[in-house]
């Protein structure tokens, strides 16, 4: 997948503040994003995120200019750019709270002028309890491209998005996974019969031991593999409700 890019240089503001946070999908999104474009070295782009999370991004990704900013210091940065770009995640969701969607208004408000498009994001059905949030975003971006057909369906048929400016493309980590499992890998020593996903914000007890069952009963004949998507060392919340589930790491 190419984006090809045939305008002017622009300056981008990445509108999103999660990435660095732990979830090495929000990296994955990154990268297959900088590995789409063309010509990624022709835009400025700009990112401001938590001071801790400053040394991870920018030896990842050293062509975005990450920096830690005040809420006046973030509104200038909008009020230069050319375009506000949120790149992958899930901006239209509520089981994490309000916080994002009300982070992405401020923004908007801080430049009403400035484009606005959001690429290879999310949107989830429970997002339909934030219903006039998730309205005023939408109706404010000018271009959004979902990384499913599912997430388009809700923008469009819920929050009554304009179908020509919502187009189904693809999660943007696919791009950069593409380079680590490419065409053609022997993948006979990773292999697995059977992949379990546990997705949720809050794992009552009686989850966790329905998860410790099933794993055990695979363990006593398979191996088994926990793979995580935050990578975090501390404060990381897989490894905590792994050690929920399991009682500690071996």
């Amino acid at each position: 997948m190419t984006v090809s890019v045939s305008f002017r240089s622009l300056d981008v503001f990445l509108g999103f503040n999660f990435y660095g946070a732990g979830n090495i999908g929000d990296d994955l999104m990154i990268s297959g994003f900088l590995e789409g474009l063309s010509m990624p070295d022709r835009h400025a782009f700009k990112c401001c995120i938590a001071k801790d999370r400053l040394a991870s991004q920018k030896r990842r990704f050293p062509s975005i200019h990450w920096r830690s900013a005040t809420t006046e210091e973030r509104n200038t940065e909008i009020q230069r750019a050319h375009l506000w770009l949120g790149v992958g995640g899930t901006p239209f969701q509520a089981a994490g709270g309000k916080w994002l969607l009300k982070s992405i208004l401020r923004d908007y408000e801080a430049n009403p002028d400035v484009a606005k498009w959001m690429f290879g994001i999310g949107c989830e059905a429970e997002v339909l309890q934030e219903r006039e949030l998730a309205q005023a975003v939408v109706q404010q971006t000018q271009r959004i491209w979902t990384r499913d057909a599912a997430s388009r369906s809700v923008l469009v048929d819920e929050f009554g998005a304009d179908p020509e400016r919502v187009v189904v493309a693809g999660d943007l980590a696919h791009i950069a996974l593409n380079r680590v499992f490419p065409d053609g890998l022997d993948r006979h020593d990773t292999a697995r019969r059977l992949g379990l996903v546990v997705y949720g914000d809050r794992s009552a007890p009686l989850d966790m031991a329905a998860i410790r069952r099933f794993a055990n009963l695979l363990r006593a004949e398979h191996d088994v593999v926990f793979l995580a998507n935050d990578v975090r060392t501390t404060r990381s919340m897989e490894k905590g409700l792994y050690e929920r589930a399991f009682g500690g790491f071996r």
